[in-house]
């Protein structure tokens, strides 16, 4: 049995770490997770009893569009029956129009809305030096493997996962009939490994303000020799355009190496392939669960989900702000979205204190973050105002020549044509990037709003009838985790605005970053599923986490029946996890969050009240010296 003062985490959380088991379609479980599970039967429930009329579907017209949706993605007779053919076409139209660089410049547009890969892509965000307005940026595509890190590993596992996914490719290609599959897929996986090298790893990634370059578009051009990046850009978002923000410099300087004649072929099959592997998830179930292998073994996920759950997934990721946001209205109280709100004040208050009585920071930055706090705007439960292209989404069913590929092709062209078309349109603060059904919360420095959708706003994060102090240990640290990320190694180099601006001295902000590095310092190297944390990488969440549990703590004491035993032990029942070794292995590599086991026991031995109300000795495992103890906020 582990001892509290030694293992906190797994003094709490025994029981459940033996009990817990994995499901068996999923790479881990945990408090997270377990809500998900939760809320994922009681909306497919509830999505079955629309289908079968058991319920009236409610009177929303994106709501009976979901519920057609589904019903086509629950039409496996059907989705086996047109096999491959709803694709086809794409396919055709790509290898007769598409047959060299100059083809793939006139038809750069077309290709992005279709889904089609394209060497260099673009999507319109906030602009993040004047968040106002938007602006267009350029990033380099998606790779095989989730970061650039596994390719610069030479050891047995990567070349075991580089054979699964080259055998799955291989099944998919020639499930689609492809007259030379094994040399298709080679060359999609030659071009993959050619443009590796010049994208950003995820360690590079965490610092998202480096993200930030603007370039003319006299300056884009200089780099692409096969056709203009400048026309390109234009052709998406409107001759207005004079200058975008590119992402990775690096990708764009090394272009050339990228796309030139040698390489178009290999772009070609690259193309292929991934329409193809995109493409048959939407198809009958046996190709689904085929394109599922490489994502198995990469996650150590031992079954794929059942075809329906796969389907409700599928008509849900179409629409879900609107699905979550009845979900939330429907089983989300007033009551508890009044708590929570208070609670987010209190946190609030506690962070103003604080700051007001910072003795590292000057008046002048002190007053500016103050300011800063006073205008974050908070967002609980579900959202006011739903992007508008949900209302354009429109099923034709199968009686009327309509496939599932097909509704979701038109969908998806929707959507991107509404991210292109908000280059030209003023910015809504009010919008969510997250459904209210999902178990998260996050804080966008742009619009300076933290959102806490209600499927996060549950036992053990929150309850209405948990002990008060319980709930600041989960949903109250989660709210000052959040507004910590405006203060973080990136948060604070936005202004209240949002904009991207140096609003502290120089002085307080190499202070901060001294800081900082202490906290990378005391993050590098710990253990965990037979790795180490990488500090740099997990260095923003780690500042959140550490301001979160603080403030929280100090919040909850403002309680008349504040219990320090009560807090601690929900903290530690939070970041309650297990996963599969291969699963663990990969957020080690590419997640910019510790491993939860060490979150629900690291940041407490930086805490003073932790050592007092345990009484935490020099030679328990708890224990960190005082002079290693890290605190920001």
């Amino acid at each position: 049995m582990a001892r509290l003062e030694d293992n906190f985490y797994e003094y709490e959380n025994e029981d459940w770490l033996k009990e817990a088991e994995i499901p068996g379609d999923k790479a881990s479980t945990g408090s997270f997770h377990q809500i998900d599970d939760a809320l994922e039967k009681l909306m497919m429930e509830l999505s079955e009893n629309w289908l079968t009329s058991k319920e009236p579907v409610p009177d929303d017209k994106r709501i009976k569009e979901y519920v057609k949706l589904l019903a086509m993605a629950r039409n496996y007779d059907q989705r086996e029956k047109d096999g491959v053919k709803p694709v086809l076409p794409y396919l055709s139209w790509f290898d007769e129009n598409i047959t060299s660089w100059q083809d793939v410049a006139q038809n750069y547009k077309r290709l992005i809305l279709d889904g089609f890969s394209v060497p260099y892509d673009f999507g319109v965000s906030i602009d993040m030096k004047d968040t106002s307005k938007h602006a267009l940026y350029a990033s380099s595509p998606a790779l095989i493997f989730p970061d650039r890190t596994y390719y610069e590993r030479d050891d047995e596992q990567i070349e075991a996962l580089a054979e699964v996914y080259k055998s799955m490719a291989l099944e998919i290609a020639e499930a689609f009939g492809v007259e030379d599959p094994k040399d298709l897929v080679e060359r999609a996986i030659n071009y993959d490994k050619n443009f590796a090298p010049y994208t950003k790893s995820g360690e590079e990634q965490a610092d998202y303000v480096k993200a930030y370059n603007p370039y003319s578009l006299k300056e884009l051009d200089k780099h692409s020799s096969e056709f203009s990046l400048a026309q390109i850009a234009q052709s998406l978002v409107g001759p207005e355009l004079t200058e975008l923000i590119v992402e990775e410099p690096k990708f764009l300087e090394n272009l050339d190496s990228i796309v030139n004649d040698e390489s178009f072929d290999d772009y070609r099959a690259w193309v292929f392939l991934n329409f193809m592997l995109d493409s048959s998830a939407l198809l009958s179930d046996d190709l689904r669960v085929k394109t599922d292998a490489f994502r198995k073994v990469l996650s150590g996920i031992k079954e794929s989900k059942s075809k329906e759950k796969s389907a409700y997934y599928l008509a849900h990721g179409y629409f879900s702000i609107p699905v979550g946001t009845y979900y939330a209205k429907k089983y989300f109280g007033p009551d508890a979205k009044k708590d929570v709100e208070q609670m987010a004040r209190n946190v609030i208050k506690v962070y103003k204190e604080r700051l007001s009585h910072n003795n590292w920071l000057s008046q002048e930055t002190i007053d500016k973050a103050i300011v800063k706090l006073d205008a974050i705007d908070l967002h609980v439960g579900y959202p006011e105002h739903i992007q508008e292209f949900y209302d354009e989404l429109e099923v034709v069913p199968y009686d009327q020549g309509g496939s599932l590929f097909s509704n979701t092709k038109k969908f998806s062209k929707i959507m991107r044509e509404y991210n292109f078309d908000k280059y030209s349109k003023p910015v809504e603060n009010d919008l969510w990037s997250m459904s209210p059904d999902m178990v998260n919360a996050y804080y966008n420095p742009q619009l300076n709003h933290i959102v806490f959708p209600a499927g996060i706003l549950q036992e053990p994060f929150y309850d209405l009838s948990q002990h008060p102090s319980a709930n600041y240990g989960g949903i109250g640290a989660v709210i000052a985790h959040e507004i910590s990320h405006a203060f973080d190694n990136n948060g604070s180099q936005f202004d209240e605005f949002g904009n991207l601006a140096d609003w502290w001295t120089k002085e307080d902000f190499e202070q901060f970053d001294a800081r900082a590095q202490k906290m990378i310092e005391a993050w590098n190297g710990e253990k965990s599923f037979g790795g180490e944390v990488n500090g740099t990488l997990t260095v923003s969440e780690n500042i959140a986490d550490a301001g979160g549990i603080s403030c929280a703590l100090e919040a909850a004491k403002m309680e008349d029946d504040y219990n320090a035993d009560e807090f601690f032990k929900n903290w530690a029942r939070v970041w309650r996890f297990k996963s599969s070794e291969e699963y663990a292995q990969m957020l080690l590599a590419v997640d910019v969050h510790a491993p939860a086991p060490l979150r629900g026991n690291v940041q407490l031995k930086h805490l003073d009240e932790f050592y007092s109300t345990y009484d935490i000795k020099p030679g328990d495992g708890m224990y960190l010296p005082e002079d290693k103890r890290v605190q920001i906020w």
